[in-house]
């Protein structure tokens, strides 16, 4: 990941991928046949440990609402630590946009699974103040997201990890009184 999210895909070279695997550039070439495959499998392997990095947080609590949180702050406080996978999901859209969907979306498209039924016990509980829980899901996804790349774009700012609990604390309470 470092070497593409460092460089780009075009410039991105397998012989200094192959240099940080401490291989051949014959291995590589052996396990990926192109640099698009390569590409692919970086972007995966990031966006698995995203998810295992996510699901691990939310499996330590039972509420809805702070499996959620708990889910959100580890979201965020993976790309703190892993910079480069923002960097690879940009390039995928920039470089692949007409050959695939994007990985990072059909990723949040079948974890919807997972995070949903959260917020339909939150409806049913009568905790959620709209009336759609994909709707909650989507503007939660859309407050990570927009706040990962953000985060990128501005390397000034405070760590995401910094700024998780004003984050969520919004999703949940909005930012206009009555």
């Amino acid at each position: 990941m470092g070497v593409f999210a460092a460089n780009g895909y075009r410039l991105a070279d397998c012989q200094d991928i192959a240099d940080q695997a401490g291989v051949g550039k014959g291995t590589v070439y052996r396990h990926f046949s192109t640099k698009e495959a390569l590409f692919s499998a970086s972007l995966r392997e990031g966006m698995e440990q995203l998810r295992e990095h996510v699901e691990t947080a939310a499996a330590r609590v039972e509420d809805p609402l702070a499996k959620l949180k708990a889910a959100f702050h580890a979201y965020l406080a993976f790309f703190d630590e892993t910079p480069a996978l923002i960097e690879l999901i940009l390039l995928e859209r920039a470089e692949f946009r007409s050959l695939r969907t994007s990985m990072y979306f059909s990723y949040s498209e079948a974890d919807r699974g997972i995070w949903l039924p959260l917020l339909q016990q939150l409806k049913d509980q009568g905790r959620l103040r709209v009336d759609e829980p994909d709707l909650a899901l989507d503007t939660l996804g859309v407050i990570a997201f927009g706040s990962a790349v953000s985060d990128r774009l501005n390397a000034d700012g405070p760590s995401l990890s910094d700024r998780a609990e004003q984050l969520f604390d919004i999703f949940q309470s909005g930012v206009i009184r009555d």
